[in-house]
């Protein structure tokens, strides 16, 4: 559960909804950040990095997806 915390002050800090965002329980190795074809965003934490180590690279890959995008689900 202090994961998720921290996974959702990032996302919240950047506007998205938290509905728009998926986190698959199980960790997989360097972890990833992707945008769904439903535009929710998937995020797999890494088991190879701790997670205050990863979440920097978290909110990039969600930045560089914005920018990618054209319209981004808003809270």
């Amino acid at each position: 559960m202090a994961e998720m915390t921290k996974i959702f002050e990032v996302v919240d800090s950047l506007g998205i909804s938290r509905e728009a965002v998926t986190v698959p329980l199980a960790p997989n190795s360097a972890g990833s950040v992707e945008r769904l074809p439903s535009g929710k965003f998937r995020i797999v934490v890494p088991e190879n990095i701790s997670l205050d180590d990863w979440l920097p690279v978290l909110r990039r890959s969600l930045i560089n997806l914005e920018a990618t995008t054209s319209e981004l689900p808003r809270s």
